[in-house]
């Protein structure tokens, strides 16, 4: 059994969406977050992949295994 790994992304620019869109589509990884200084880039990135704009990086890593930062 292959356990899924929970991932975030800490950035919203142009690397960030590129992570994003990567991991929405790998199989055994479960999208979570993102989070990003500026919080209307993440709030926007968020809406995008239907996923939970993070507030805080403490909160970020409280609910994954693992982040891409970019």
């Amino acid at each position: 059994m292959t356990k899924t790994v929970k991932v975030a992304v800490i950035g919203a620019g142009m690397m960030g969406k590129n992570h994003l869109k990567t991991y929405k589509n790998l199989q055994g990884v479960e999208l979570v977050g993102v989070y990003d200084v500026f919080p209307e880039a993440a709030k926007a990135a968020a809406e995008t992949y239907g996923i939970k704009a993070f507030s805080s990086m403490e909160e970020v890593a409280a609910n994954v295994d693992a982040v891409s930062v970019v």
